[in-house]
């Protein structure tokens, strides 16, 4: 063992403190030489991309000339701020987009806020719906859309009828807030855009239609209509809808439908006949206990889509040989007789995501009408929940919510109706059976409600959710990872998992579509 320090030579202790000593100083040094490079670093700063946010940009369009320009701001809250580029218009149909170079500084700068701006000129732009783009470093930073008109009311016509009558096809006309009386008339191709619903009115003082659309590839939207004729239950369908349509290929879209006089007014609010290819999307009708919300009478390959119907008589009704419709998306809540009504040779529809609430009668009515589809749809708080009356066979019910109904289903004449998918029904909350073998599907009392022989435990939400117990999770991974590859035929086959297209085999498309639900929960 080497002898302790102490019984060194004195010399020697000292030569072996002072190294000691320098070793110290040597780390210190090192350490401060190191934060000093990064305080040197610190203060010089570099420069580095910047991605402004949205709040901080605004972007302005306006005509002048028949040119179209676009002006973009950009708030910058210091002076260490660079717009290297602001880039150049690039367009591909209606989508114009720029991407600027903008750069910031790391170090140390002034708080001096500037503000820097652009005008882009976008040249002669055919009429139409834009959407403008900024970009920084390929990143969408916001957006704005915007409408090249060809016609404004009532800078260039004092009425909507008389810019209708002066336009030609393919003309769109821009109205500016205000209240028009008029019952208009649309007998050419062109686009009728309201500057805002709100506050730009059609009023048809009750004496016919709001707005009659008599061609096809029309567009109507920003609108509040209201007060088409009011008849007391007398009348056609074309007297008493607020727009009525009898063309193909038109977009009603973002209007409010409503009448100020409720009493006996029995009106429509959009009316479809021997119209396809039509487009019903994100319309308000609200406030009439005998109104109807849309009306399709022979009428096929239309989509009736997110729209809201508050407080009507019905609120979609599907007749005489209406076909091949698509209705999703849809919100009907408190009508006083029936949600969605389909009769007479209706065949063929396509009912999803909609949600029926609070009627006194039927949430759903089926009469002489087959093959029709309704899932995922949320049927609550109705006095029935599906009616099936005379010769409506062969529907087909899956994926629905039914909830608090006062009664659930009846079907007097024990129709031929398929209450699943083949492998799962739908939700009832009056199901008080049990889960024998925890695959989320109930195992006893069946048919429930004499009808659904696959009822699911708990509400359906998401499709990733395989094993229905309201969360998607390694479990369901899991579930779908032992089927994969597997199809209709194989041992290990899941129909459960089976939850995208292509159907009748478990594959990658399944798994990703469990993967980017992962995590996600119910919330009723």
């Amino acid at each position: 063992m080497l002898p302790s320090l102490m019984y060194l030579g004195k010399d020697l202790r000292r030569i072996v403190s002072a190294l000691v000593v320098i070793l110290l100083l040597t780390s210190m040094l090192t350490y401060i030489s190191g934060i000093s490079a990064a305080i040197v670093t610190i203060e010089q700063g570099r420069w580095v991309h910047y991605f402004p946010l949205p709040e901080d940009v605004s972007i302005y369009h306006w005509e002048e000339n028949d040119s179209s320009y676009v002006e973009v701001s950009i708030y910058f809250p210091t002076e260490g701020y660079i717009v290297e580029d602001w880039g150049t218009t690039n367009a591909t149909g209606n989508n114009i987009s720029v991407d600027a170079k903008i750069w910031r500084w790391t170090g140390i700068t002034l708080p001096m806020i500037k503000i820097e701006n652009n005008t882009y000129s976008l040249g002669s732009l055919s009429a139409g719906e834009y959407l403008f783009t900024f970009k920084a470093w390929e990143w969408t930073i916001k957006e704005i859309t915007f409408i090249n008109a060809d016609i404004v009311v009532p800078d260039d016509y004092p009425t909507i009828q008389e810019a209708i009558n002066a336009a030609v096809n393919g003309d769109t006309i821009i109205v500016r807030n205000g209240t028009y009386y008029e019952n208009v008339i649309i007998n050419k191709t062109i686009s009728l855009v309201g500057e805002d619903k709100e506050t730009t009115i059609i009023d048809g003082g009750e004496l016919w239609s709001v707005v009659r659309i008599l061609a096809n590839d029309v567009i109507v939207q920003g609108f509040t209509i209201k007060n088409c004729r009011r008849t007391g239950g007398v009348g056609s369908e074309e007297e008493r809808s607020c727009v009525m349509v009898k063309g193909n290929n038109t977009l009603i879209k973002n209007n409010e439908i409503a009448h100020d006089n409720i009493s006996m007014s029995w009106y429509i609010g959009i009316y479809l006949l021997q119209s396809s290819n039509n487009i019903i999307d994100r319309n308000y009708m609200k406030d009439d206990w005998n109104a109807i919300g849309v009306l399709l009478v022979q009428s096929s390959n239309n989509t009736i889509s997110n729209n809201n119907m508050t407080d009507n008589g019905d609120g979609i009704w599907i007749e005489d040989y209406s076909s091949n419709n698509t209705v999703y998306g849809n919100t009907i809540t408190d009508s006083w007789f029936s949600g969605i009504i389909v009769q007479l040779y209706s065949h063929n529809n396509n009912f999803y995501e909609n949600t029926i609430t609070g009627t006194n009668y039927e949430g759903i009515f089926l009469s002489r009408s087959n093959y029709n589809t309704f899932s995922g749809n949320f049927i609550a708080n109705n006095g029935l929940g599906v009616e099936l009356a005379t010769g409506a066979p062969f529907n087909k019910f899956y994926h629905n919510n039914f909830i608090n109904n006062t009664q659930w289903v009846h079907d007097p004449q024990n129709l031929v109706t398929f209450w699943d998918n083949g492998c799962e029904g739908n939700y009832w909350s009056n199901y008080n059976g049990t889960d024998l073998n925890e695959d989320g599907i109930g195992d006893e009392y069946l048919p429930w409600e004499g009808v659904d022989n696959y009822p699911l435990m708990n509400p359906y939400w998401n499709p990733a959710d395989i094993n229905h117990d309201s969360k998607v999770d390694i479990f369901d991974v899991v579930l779908a990872a032992g089927a994969y590859l597997s199809t209709l035929s194989d041992l290990n086959w899941n129909c459960h998992c089976d939850i995208t297209e292509p159907y009748g085999v478990i594959d990658i498309f399944d798994i990703v579509m469990i993967c980017t639900s992962y995590g996600e929960e119910y919330t009723p």
